[in-house]
């Protein structure tokens, strides 16, 4: 039988390719805890950060959410960033008018609303439907103004920026608002004193200088396709796309496919359930979430991945599709997203016990690419031989190995029709 060769060679047990795995990206999140009365955290707002040291520095606030809301909860992980506890942050009206927000979920999150927001009709009326699903809405560096009345009622907190008040003011304000039931923050507290004077005032939330300085947490950013994304969104953007078109555009990226299916199992959303397939990840979520995920994604900003890596997961990922279907075995789905995400770890330059303890997949799939066990990983084993020139390792439930050769050639050919912009072939 005769092979194709590729810039691959056999390391231990592993494929390894040729060349250093790409260098992950460092990112940053601005993290500062908000106090209850009784000095307990309460929560944490989620700040831009460029570096360790920098502060949030020049740039649109809109870009800056999105990366806060991609580093933070896709690429750190909010169990990292959070803990427990519910996460602040800073809402452009441009955002919230666009339903970006709606990623996240409504139990960990409060959606500030900054002081420059544009108040209209239309913000009053996207603030009252996520109120209805549950949404938490805080406003943010408060001064009252007669503006600001129609949002009053929707805020579950309301922050006071005690350094642009005096403390006539503030008391002025504390039993303006205190009757309308928002609970009161006072931020920018700075001194023992002032803690003491808001708390005796009788401010139910705190946060400043005093308590605790905003710290910056770090993670390591996992290299996405720019191109796949924005075809992704282009496909989006077409209001007849159907799911399974959805899943096909998915399925070319599987840089883009872990993320998703790191996001939808993750802890986050505290599904009794895990989601081993983009199709099951995809119809859970619909096409609207999926929608405003990907545009956070573009939006925060992606790196491009080695081309031939990129195809040769997508002929994996297709022939074990195709091993599947011809011994009627079901469940081909899952025998893709196996193959796909066989080679994550030389994708990620991340060991692949670190990568599926990242994406907690079903055991069966977890084992099939770490271990080759099970029928999933016996179908894998038998792509890699193939594709290493293993000839006696070559078997697949009793499938000749004219079969397995054609199987082989057809998923070849689609991988390079499948991702033709991976490979030096854009159109």
């Amino acid at each position: 039988m005769e092979i194709e060769k590729g810039d691959f060679s056999r390391s231990g047990d592993r494929l390894s390719t040729v060349g250093s795995p790409p260098e992950l990206q460092t990112v940053f999140v601005g993290r500062q805890p908000i106090f209850d009365r009784e000095l307990r955290v309460y929560g944490y707002e989620l700040l831009f950060r460029s570096s360790e040291t920098a502060g949030a520095g020049a740039i649109n606030g809109e870009i800056a959410t999105a990366q806060v809301i991609n580093n933070a909860f896709q690429e750190i992980g909010p169990e990292q960033i959070l803990g427990p506890h519910r996460a602040f942050i800073n809402c452009p009206d441009t955002l919230l008018r666009k339903g970006h927000c709606l990623v996240l979920s409504k139990d960990r999150v409060v959606l500030e609303v900054l002081e420059s927001a544009i108040i209209d009709e239309g913000l009053v009326k996207v603030l009252q439907w996520m109120r209805q699903q549950g949404y938490a809405i805080a406003l943010d560096d408060f001064v009252y103004h007669p503006r600001w009345e129609p949002l009053i009622p929707l805020a579950e907190i309301i922050k006071l920026d005690v350094k642009t008040l005096n403390t006539i003011q503030i008391r002025n304000h504390y039993e303006r608002l205190r009757p309308r039931g928002a609970k009161l923050l006072a931020e920018k507290v700075e001194t023992p004193e002032e803690f003491e004077c808001y708390r005796d005032m009788g401010f139910d939330l705190f946060q400043g200088y005093f308590l605790a300085r905003p710290m910056v947490v770090t993670g390591k950013k996992l290299p996405a396709a720019r191109l796949a994304v924005l075809r992704l969104l282009a496909r989006l953007n077409n209001p007849a796309i159907e799911f399974e078109q959805l899943e096909a555009e998915l399925n070319r990226d599987p840089v883009l496919s872990y993320k998703l299916l790191r996001y939808v199992n993750s802890a986050f959303f505290g599904l009794s359930r895990r989601f081993s397939s983009v199709r099951q990840a995809t119809v859970y979520l619909g096409l609207e979430s999926i929608r405003r995920w990907v545009t956070l994604i573009s939006m925060a900003g992606l790196v491009d991945k080695r081309h031939e890596l990129i195809r040769m997961a997508l002929a994996r990922a297709k022939m074990c599709e195709l091993l599947y279907e011809k011994v009627q075995l079901g469940d081909k789905e899952r025998a893709f997203t196996v193959g796909l995400f066989s080679l994550l770890d030389a994708l990620l330059g991340i060991p692949i016990p670190d990568v599926l303890q990242q994406l907690p997949l079903a055991e069966d799939v977890n084992v099939a690419i770490r271990d080759h066990s099970g029928a999933l990983g016996a179908a894998l084993h038998c792509v890699i031989a193939y594709e290493q020139g293993n000839w006696h390792e070559i078997s697949f439930r009793g499938i000749s190995s004219a079969v397995i050769k054609d199987a082989y050639a057809r998923a070849v050919r689609w991988s390079f029709k499948a991702a033709p912009w991976f490979v030096g072939q854009e159109g």
